[in-house]
């Protein structure tokens, strides 16, 4: 192995410690967060909502009016899902992140275990579809075996439509923001997290996917109400 190459996995190992242990931080601050609900809640996510508007700024037009527009939508759309489902139950909020964590997981392993063609190289070069397949499969999995503790999906096969459906949501955030870091010429949203770069980074799938699991179980409830 050339000298390069050394520095090379080197740099690539450090990458992934750094990832590891801000992942672990992050899962356990969510974890009491979320578990504790109420006003410690709405102060992190108040927090998290004023980091995630400054780092909006980084990865759209400055001086526009319209994008500042959408990012107030964009990023409080979230936020009061976040606390809706919260004030449903506890599972009611772990269950569409548990899901996303699972996509995120399963196309992870799977894109680099079995690579081949992009999705759409120019916004996302790592992006196969291998990773969304095995990003689906993860987030199915885990929706089938959590879907019984929560009051929507009723059955099994309403669950598995939920975990393709999530993940195809949370694959599309990325492929979002992605679009807008390129289009601004940036790699990440900002540097806050060691090993993954801004909030934005991390919670693109989330933006998207805590919405739509709000806006679902709303339908399903008057559905059979």
């Amino acid at each position: 192995m050339s000298k390069d190459e050394i520095m090379t996995e080197g740099y690539a190992l450090s990458e992934i410690h750094k990832r590891l242990v801000t992942s672990i931080i992050i899962i356990l601050l969510a974890s009491v967060t979320l578990f504790a609900g109420s006003w410690l809640l709405l102060i992190a996510i108040m927090a998290i909502a004023a980091l995630m508007d400054k780092e909006w700024s980084n990865i759209t037009p400055r001086n526009s009016i319209g994008w500042k527009l959408a990012g107030i939508f964009y990023i409080t759309l979230p936020c009061i899902a976040a606390l809706a489902l919260r004030d449903l139950s506890f599972a009611a909020i772990l269950y569409p992140i548990m899901l996303i964590v699972a996509t995120d997981i399963g196309a992870y392993v799977s894109g680099r275990a079995i690579g081949g063609p992009k999705i759409i190289a120019a916004i996302s070069p790592n992006k196969t579809w291998a990773g969304l397949g095995g990003g689906m499969v993860g987030a199915v999995v885990v929706s089938v075996l959590m879907h019984s503790h929560v009051p929507f999906p009723e059955s099994t096969i309403a669950a598995i439509f939920i975990g393709v459906f999530t993940a195809i949501l949370a694959q599309a955030g990325d492929f979002f923001e992605s679009w807008l870091k390129r289009k601004q010429g940036v790699k990440d949203s900002g540097t806050l997290l060691p090993g993954h770069g801004g909030l934005l980074d991390r919670l693109d799938g989330y933006i998207i996917v805590l919405p739509a699991y709000l806006l679902y179980l709303i339908i399903a409830a008057e559905v059979a109400a």
